[in-house]
């Protein structure tokens, strides 16, 4: 099943636009004493304003359990920051922070070559600056938490042009390019990590999807991978080769659609952006406890994906909880796939034998994978639930996003 969820959200963009701020007000309805969250949100490179389908998922949980918060928001990002409506503090402290960093680059690779190799890049690049605190590698972690301590949320969007640096997750790569990626790629992995890791250190929530969840599992220690062969991927583009596979949803929603064109996505394979198919699985069980949900109650989400890293096991030292990707270890449930394609639907009519093989041939179908984890205050799924805010039970975890927020608030502050 599939749904355009364009239309569906016109007015909420229009509002939103129609705001041109940096900082968004997100009013609740009034209880007795109002709290005000103020909220980093990390942008994609190329983006001056967050998504808006963010911005329609916080409004609507939020006002319709009458938390009495108020969300506002300021946008972060230092490419740039000269062309976003900001204070001038934080403007001087995102370019501040993207010049020490951009002067860093050999350094980085200079802690790869010789950090030991059990010990993760990220926890690499920290004990660098704790032990050179005169470098700029250390000026821009100082300016990360003056920057942060305005602040009592961060959530770091889903990205179509930024990618985690691969330099914090392939073990032998020691470069600037790699799988794609570039120095601007490092760049932004750095300040983001720099972020999180003063956010955490100060029990201030993140919240990642995506990209924002990939680069906290790298800072959590996490090992990410490729999820699929790269260089067969390419081999099949380049042929003008679909790779595209349906199974049946184990969850009895009928057929799900998964394709393989740079992204592992569930979205249609000539439409990318509004057309997105309907993925019913489980609510994560930590978020169902949080939010005081019986266990016997059947609790689904549509869990979207679009995304070409994997989060592999085993879960860093610290990760209190996950779920799995439902696309772990395919290899073990072929069943499920579907290889009689006179019985699918007429709108999944471009799903073939030959499309299904060329899917089975790159993708990576041994790897056990992670779609959502907490760690610390760090709240991440791979899947991105504000685009399908409306779909099944889907906006709880927005429900758990802002009931934890407001806890946390009262406790920290």
């Amino acid at each position: 099943m599939r749904k355009n969820y364009i239309s569906a959200m016109l007015i909420t963009t229009v509002l939103f636009l129609l705001s041109g701020c940096s900082a968004l007000q997100i009013n609740t309805p009034s209880l007795a004493k109002d709290t005000t969250i103020k909220t980093l949100v990390v942008l994609d490179r190329p983006h001056t304003l967050l998504d808006y389908r963010l911005y329609y998922a916080l409004t609507q949980s939020t006002q319709r359990q009458k938390l009495g918060l108020k969300f506002k928001l300021h946008m972060a990002n230092p490419f740039l920051a000269k062309s976003i409506d900001m204070p001038l503090k934080m403007r001087e402290q995102q370019l501040s922070m993207y010049a020490d960093i951009n002067a860093s680059v050999k350094t980085l690779l200079k802690i790869k070559e010789s950090k030991p190799e059990a010990l993760s890049m990220s926890s690499a690049l920290f004990e660098y600056i704790k032990n050179n605190p005169k470098s700029n590698l250390s000026s821009a972690h100082i300016v990360a938490s003056e920057l942060m301590k305005d602040f009592n949320l961060m959530i770091i969007e889903p990205t179509g042009t930024t990618a985690l640096h691969p330099l914090y997750y392939d073990k032998k790569l020691i470069s600037v390019n790699g799988y794609g990626a570039n120095v601007l790629d490092l760049l932004d992995s750095t300040y983001q990590l720099m972020l999180i890791d003063h956010a955490l250190k100060n029990n201030i929530p993140v919240i990642g999807m995506c990209h924002g969840a990939q680069v906290g599992y790298a800072y959590a220690g996490g090992d990410l991978e490729k999820y699929f062969d790269v260089e067969a991927e390419a081999k099949n583009l380049a042929g003008n080769k679909h790779m595209i596979m349906a199974r049946e949803n184990p969850y009895g929603s009928g057929v799900e659609v998964w394709n393989l064109e740079n992204y592992i996505m569930t979205r249609l394979w000539n439409d990318h952006t509004t057309s997105f198919e309907n993925i019913k699985y489980p609510i994560a069980p930590y978020m169902k406890k949080a939010l005081n949900i019986s266990d016997n109650k059947d609790i689904f989400i549509n869990k979207e994906f679009a995304q070409s890293l994997a989060m592999k096991l085993p879960v860093p030292k610290g990760v209190e909880s996950y779920t799995m990707h439902p696309l772990s270890s395919l290899n073990e449930n072929m069943s499920t796939v579907i290889t009689d394609f006179n019985s699918l639907p007429s709108e999944d009519s471009y799903v073939t034998q030959e499309s299904t093989k060329n899917f089975l041939d790159v993708f990576k179908d041994k790897l056990q994978v992670v779609d959502f984890f907490k760690y610390k205050t760090l709240y991440a799924t791979q899947y991105h639930p504000q685009y399908v805010y409306n779909d099944y039970d889907t906006s709880l975890i927005f429900d758990f996003y802002t009931q934890m927020i407001k806890e946390n608030y009262k406790k920290f502050n």
